[in-house]
């Protein structure tokens, strides 16, 4: 009940809203206002927290009552905040364009982009009172974990000068499926090549046990057997590099990117240092 208050106290607004292109299924969403005295200061800026696969929005809001917390005790003026339920995830509806579809076919990290966008562009619409040919001149910070990563990545792509900063909290395996690091027994040139870097006493069938395992966790290409039901076999295929192609922001030294481990202490310091880097930015 405490936390609760503490998030009522901050603002946030817990809504749904239907995406115009996908009108027959709802999102949610939690949004804040801005707040501080820098209110009506332009250009507008929003930081978007985008979450891990299968992870509900909720598993931000003590990061959002804590970086308000800190915001308030150090004077930091915060932009407005958003965090949503992908189709699938949390109190969001399936994705309607995989009904009746085989699991190979569901929607891709490119339609979670996609998604984002249209999102973004109605609550541009609806909060900030933006019409959508000016969606761009919106500069936008992200907080992602995880498979959240992997979308900041490709909307950043898609989208380049519109992000100016990243916080990336332990990402999801992009350019390579996460069973391909067990090596297969049943291919003889890479069960050959491992040979000089496995632990003495590792045999065939420990490894196939072991790729099983990751096959059926939310962590492999196959992860649509999850309730969000998103493809990850052609990850690789969008996201191919690391450290390519590379990001543009809205300025020549932007965006500001930062990579760390998720300890919650760390990542919430980190977090209110990013939002005041990213408030004073040009």
């Amino acid at each position: 009940m405490q936390r609760q208050a503490e998030l009522e106290l901050h603002g946030i607004e817990n809504g749904s809203i239907r995406l115009r292109t996908k009108p027959s299924a709802q999102l949610r969403y939690s949004f804040v206002p801005k707040a501080g005295n820098n209110a009506g200061r332009n250009p507008e800026r929003l930081l978007i927290f985008l979450s891990g696969l299968d992870s509900p929005k909720t598993v931000w809001q003590g990061t959002i009552s804590r970086l308000a917390d800190l915001a308030q005790t150090n004077g930091l003026d915060l932009p407005p905040l958003l965090a949503y339920d992908r189709f699938g995830v949390g109190k969001s509806d399936q994705d309607p364009t995989d009904v009746g579809k085989p699991p190979e076919e569901y929607h891709d990290g490119m339609d979670a982009v996609r998604d984002l966008r249209q999102l973004l562009i109605q609550i541009a619409e609806q909060k900030l009172d933006r019409e959508e040919s000016e969606l761009d001149k919106l500069r936008i910070a992200f907080c992602a974990h995880s498979f959240g990563v992997c979308i900041a990545r490709l909307y950043a792509q898609m989208f380049p000068g519109t992000v100016e900063a990243l916080l990336i909290m332990d990402s999801a395996l992009s350019n390579s499926l996460a069973e391909k690091f067990v090596p297969n027994p049943d291919i003889p040139e890479e069960w050959e090549e491992a040979q000089g870097w496995l632990p003495p006493g590792t045999t065939p069938e420990m490894c196939r046990d072991a790729i099983r395992k990751v096959i059926r966790s939310n962590i492999s290409g196959y992860a649509m057997a999850t309730r969000e039901r998103i493809r990850w076999t052609n990850m690789p295929e969008m996201l191919p590099f690391n450290d390519r192609p590379r990001l543009r922001g809205p300025e020549p030294n932007l965006p500001l990117v930062t990579v760390m481990c998720c300890d919650p202490d760390v990542s919430i310091r980190t977090l209110s240092k990013v939002c005041s880097s990213f408030l004073q930015c040009c």
